[in-house]
């Protein structure tokens, strides 16, 4: 489904958390084998995409103010400076797929990476918005570039959005950071643990993420 924005476009975007009014107190967590499979799709993508983005599956605590994040896919999509296109047939079909093998995780946002924020964030953001309801999405993005990866942790950020301005349009949104931890089970704190040992392959961001993994635990 194409979507597209005005030269008009009113985003904002706020580096440090705060609460909006009425926003109650909101966190995640996420699995490692999410991280891996966002950067899988991120080095597999086409040559002339500048970014990637998917689905984040995952269960929410019974107040629903705690969002775990286990599991996603990636959805096709293409970005020009007029508009932007996703796949949302493969989106649901996909779903559908992991829904028969995992009912209880739903849809809870999506990641994409990088690290900023545009317009074409905010509408591809109401979309998830509307199939998560009455919950918000959580947007989560993953740096590619290394610098931030560098400085803040492992360049991984989550979001949550609210609207703002008069007018309720779609591109009018306001990115809120909220809280976010890496999340393991035994299993996968034994794997992780072993690749200290390793030594870098030929794709060193892969490494790079690895170890930045291995560094929260």
């Amino acid at each position: 489904m194409p979507l597209s924005t005005a030269d008009t476009t009113l985003h904002l975007s706020h580096t440090t958390p705060f609460n909006a009014p009425h926003q109650r107190s909101f966190t995640c967590s996420v699995n490692p084998v999410v991280l891996f499979s966002i950067l899988d799709h991120y080095l597999r993508r086409n040559e002339n995409q500048d970014r990637v983005i998917g689905t984040l599956l995952g269960v929410r605590s019974e107040d629903s103010s705690e969002v775990e994040i286990r599991a996603c896919f990636n959805v096709p999509h293409n970005e020009t400076a007029e508009s932007v296109a996703v796949d949302m047939e493969h989106h649901r079909t996909m779903y559908e797929l992991h829904h028969r093998v995992n009912p209880k995780e739903v849809i809870v946002g999506w990641y994409a990476t990088g690290s900023n924020l545009n317009s074409y964030s905010a509408l591809i953001q109401d979309f998830y918005s509307r199939e998560t309801t009455p919950f918000p999405a959580i947007h989560l993005t993953m740096d590619t570039t290394l610098t931030v990866a560098g400085r803040d942790g492992m360049g991984v950020k989550t979001y949550v959005s609210a609207p703002v301005g008069v007018s309720a349009r779609a591109e009018n949104c306001l990115f809120l950071p909220i809280p976010c931890e890496v999340k393991y089970f035994d299993a996968e704190r034994s794997g992780l643990a072993a690749l200290p040992t390793g030594h870098p392959s030929t794709h060193t961001f892969y490494y790079f993420v690895c170890m930045r993994v291995w560094a929260y635990m």
